[in-house]
């Protein structure tokens, strides 16, 4: 397994050799869960892994590795662009100047001109910024909700002044006053998913578990070997099985119209089925030699 590393320096401004413990594990933890998402997206075949190295004195500080593992065969390690590091981390730092130059906004305009994004402001020169990061400011809810939790700990701890990132080489990537802490703290997306129009298909399913409690109670099936929870929203069904006494076992057979609610889900690439609605119930199958569900207090397994 080959790799490349790069090393890098994170300094919070507070009083020598002292650091609150939540601060800097939330912080790393968070800082990671950014950098990760990054790579992810940038489809490299590897995984980066922040490191911990010896603590320095001084402001704290606490110098960091970020390593660079490949996960793939021979060919792609031959082809791999190892400045992967220096980009993610880049584009990290890109998106904290964003968020403070926008003060956490989302642009009302921004004209895009090839890998480039041009944001107006008001009184003051655009902003510019490269396609990748402003589209990952707009709509990426794992960056955005890392970096808000990262500076959302540095804002809690009145002790940190301010935050830096500097290189091995100690040249600054980002500096950060504490007076910006809270509107990166406060940045949010919304997660835009893409809904398709339902589709409902007539089937069978095998009943797994009865609930009656709500309006619309969840059964648990098993639906072509899968294990599903589904609405019951066929009221007539429903009355004949809370008032009319009708049994059910584990394993019974019922012949229904299944509506399946499905989204698309942007880290994947695809649509994927998100809630199930038991529309019409037209027969119900028991099992032969089966044991009877005991409802008594509205739940049977």
């Amino acid at each position: 397994m080959k790799r490349n590393s790069e090393e890098f320096i994170l300094h919070f401004g507070t009083r020598p050799h002292e650091l609150d413990a939540s601060t800097l594990v939330t912080s790393l933890g968070a800082m990671q869960s950014v950098l990760r998402e990054l790579n992810a997206a940038s489809q490299n075949g590897a995984v980066l892994r922040l490191k911990v190295k010896t603590f320095r004195p001084g402001s704290f500080e606490v110098p960091v590795e970020i390593q660079q593992m490949a996960i793939a065969g021979t060919m792609v390690l031959a082809a791999m662009d190892w400045s992967t590091v220096r980009q993610v981390v880049g584009t990290m730092t890109d998106l904290i100047k964003l968020t403070i130059a926008l003060k956490g906004r989302s642009p009302k305009k921004a004209e895009i001109v090839d890998d480039r994004v041009e944001i107006p402001r008001k009184g003051q020169s655009p902003i510019t910024v490269d396609r990748r990061t402003y589209n990952f400011y707009n709509s990426n809810v794992v960056i955005n909700e890392g970096l808000a939790k990262g500076f959302q700990a540095l804002s809690d701890d009145k002790q940190v002044r301010r935050f830096k990132l500097l290189d091995s080489k100690r040249h600054e990537l980002v500096d950060v006053p504490r007076k910006a802490f809270k509107t990166i703290a406060e940045r949010s997306v919304k997660k835009k998913t893409e809904k398709k129009s339902p589709k409902t298909e007539r089937t069978e399913l095998r009943v797994f578990k009865v609930v009656f409690e709500g309006e619309a109670p969840k059964w648990d099936f098993y639906y072509n070997g899968i294990k599903i929870t589904a609405s019951l929203l066929d009221s007539e069904f429903m009355d004949r099985v809370t008032n009319r006494g009708e049994r059910f076992g584990r394993g019974d057979c019922l012949d229904v119209d299944l509506e399946i609610v499905r989204e698309f889900d942007p880290s994947i690439q695809t649509h994927v089925n998100r809630a199930y609605n038991v529309r019409k119930v037209y027969r119900h199958r028991p099992r032969a030699q089966q044991k009877e569900f005991d409802f008594g207090d509205g739940a049977g397994d």
